[in-house]
């Protein structure tokens, strides 16, 4: 027969192993402490000069229960998705076409847009926008065009907070942590960042470009703003306020090259057809590889899928640093989130519960939120770029 301190010490045994047991199903993937983690995936690098980062008293990461669960977000307009020969889903309008070259689709009205950038306007010579009055099989006249000697592509659409949650990560939450801190050792530069700037409350993504401008500043920075202009360039095309056609990021690729970056952070993208890349943009970014270094985030989309699925575009381009998003895990390491894509040859950055100001609406007192997303975790390495750490 036991004594009673024996049984004491058999209670507190059995408690000891609920509790390791409880501990092991909040560290898992279940949605419990750390729901941004897949156990399917396991520790990768990040530079040195980033695993120094710090945020107030706390280093590489401001503990957080639900950061990187993702949000529902929003659905893009159902009459703009399509699907490519692979069967991914793609947005682009199914009634224009980017044409490089003397090549003139049949039925089509030339609706080329001339845009101001700054330094003057971008009027890109040999390129055409077409537009049809009504729906036509977009991919089979890209291949008209290019049997004509021609080059072609959809007018595709690119998605801020990369995605097809068409959001970050998660939804932004208010912070009491403090802010990310700039290194000592590491030096000024200037980054340009092409982005949205507004400010709207009843919007859950509005102020995205501001809390990466915001971001960059407290790593030391100067920041010039590039503004994505949301919507078609071409008159009487209607698209949700979140997108952007090819020739709006092609054009403000075009004015990022005439201020003083020599870095340029991309916070958005797209799902091109395999074979039918945008090549506008394209063209655009290979003029750029010359004279900047071109950052982008990798995007949103895997849901812990080791298969990186469809190439995110830019960051899937060879001209550019595609930047997946890792976050802290205590007594792990650096785990890639779990919804961040994976690609050859990306590089890691910190993009789990990322701390910065961000008013909600003009004239608003800065608040410090917290966000997850490879949108964020981009803008930081192109930071460590800038300060010629990384």
């Amino acid at each position: 027969m036991r004594s009673s301190s024996e049984g004491r010490m058999w209670r507190v045994l059995a408690l000891l192993c609920v509790m390791v047991l409880v501990a092991a199903a909040c560290g898992s993937d279940d949605g419990g402490e750390y729901p941004w983690v897949s156990q399917t995936q396991t520790t990768v690098g990040v530079p040195a000069a980033l695993d120094s980062l710090t945020y107030g008293d706390h280093q590489r990461q401001v503990p957080c229960a639900e950061c990187g669960s993702s949000s529902e977000g929003w659905d893009p307009d159902e009459g703009l998705v399509t699907f490519c020969p692979s069967d991914h889903p793609t947005l682009y309008y199914d009634n224009q076409i980017v044409v490089e070259g003397e090549f003139e689709p049949e039925g089509a009205e030339d609706v080329t847009p001339i845009l101001e950038i700054n330094g003057g306007v971008f009027e890109p010579p040999d390129y055409h926008l077409f537009q049809w009055p009504g729906a036509v099989d977009v991919l089979e006249v890209v291949e008209l065009a290019r049997a004509a000697g021609s080059d072609a592509s959809p007018n595709y659409l690119f998605e801020l907070s990369p995605g097809w949650k068409f959001g970050p990560a998660d939804d932004r939450t208010q912070s009491g942590a403090p802010t990310i801190t700039k290194p000592s050792d590491w030096s000024v530069g200037t980054i340009a960042v092409l982005d949205d700037f507004t400010l709207d409350p009843n919007d859950d993504t509005s102020g995205h470009g501001v809390f990466i401008e915001n971001l960059l500043l407290a790593l030391g920075h100067e920041v010039e703003r590039v503004r994505l202009e949301f919507g078609s360039t071409v008159p009487n095309s209607v698209i949700s306020s979140h997108e952007k056609d090819t020739w709006a990021v092609a054009a403000a690729l075009a004015s990022a090259a005439t201020g003083d970056a020599e870095v340029i952070s991309m916070s958005f993208g797209t799902y091109p057809c395999d074979g039918y890349p945008p090549i506008l943009v394209k063209d655009q970014i290979a003029l750029l590889r010359e004279t900047h270094t071109l950052v982008a985030a990798a995007g949103n989309d895997s849901n812990g899928n080791p298969d990186p699925g469809p190439a995110f575009f830019p960051a899937s381009e060879a001209d550019v640093i595609g930047v997946g998003a890792v976050g802290w895990l205590p007594g792990t390491g650096w785990i890639p989130a779990d919804f961040s894509n994976i690609a050859a040859g990306q590089v890691w950055s910190p993009g789990v519960a990322i701390v910065s100001e961000l008013k909600t609406g003009p004239g608003d007192t800065p608040e410090t939120w917290q966000w997850s997303g490879t949108s964020f975790a981009a803008p930081i390495y192109a930071a460590c770029v800038a300060a010629g750490r990384c």
